[in-house]
C-alpha cells in the first residue's frame, strides 16, 4: 500500500469528521434557538 495513494482519502475522512462535527454543534445552536416560543 502507498502512502500517497491513502493520503486523499484519509484528509477527505478528515474533513467529513470535522464537517460532521461542526455542523452537529451548529444544528445544537439551531434546536436551542428555535426551542424559544
Amino acid at each position: 500500500m502507498c502512502i500517497e495513494s491513502t493520503e486523499p482519502r484519509v484528509e477527505s475522512l478528515r474533513q467529513m469528521l470535522v464537517v460532521a462535527m461542526f455542523l452537529k454543534s451548529h444544528r445544537v445552536n439551531l434546536h436551542k434557538r428555535y426551542d424559544y416560543p
